[in-house]
């Protein structure tokens, strides 16, 4: 007597056996995207970091004018604003896993 198809066994080892391999890319991807998010943060600070050396070496080694007190916000410049002269996007000031 000829056997043809799969037995219920087998055909329930390979859908395990796939849903194990989908379940290890899943976690790589997962982790590589955190990798590129904390590259990237890495990346912007450091030009942030550029763009105030740049300003101090315009302006004989001083930084930029800021302040963190809520009286003081309104007539100091914003460190987004003076340091956009050096960098060239905005997107520096934000990290993508935020």
């Amino acid at each position: 007597m000829k056997k043809e198809g799969f037995t219920l066994i087998e055909l329930l080892v390979v859908i395990s056996i796939i849903a194990i391999l989908i379940g290890l890319v899943f976690n790589v991807t997962i982790m590589a995207k955190k990798r590129s998010h904390l590259v990237q943060c890495m990346s912007n600070l450091r030009q942030i970091g550029l763009a105030l050396r740049f300003y101090a070496q315009n302006w004989l080694g001083f930084a930029p004018p800021y302040s963190t007190e809520w009286s003081q916000l309104n007539q100091s410049y914003q460190l987004t604003t003076i340091l956009s002269l050096y960098t060239k996007s905005k997107d520096i000031w934000f990290c993508p896993s935020d």
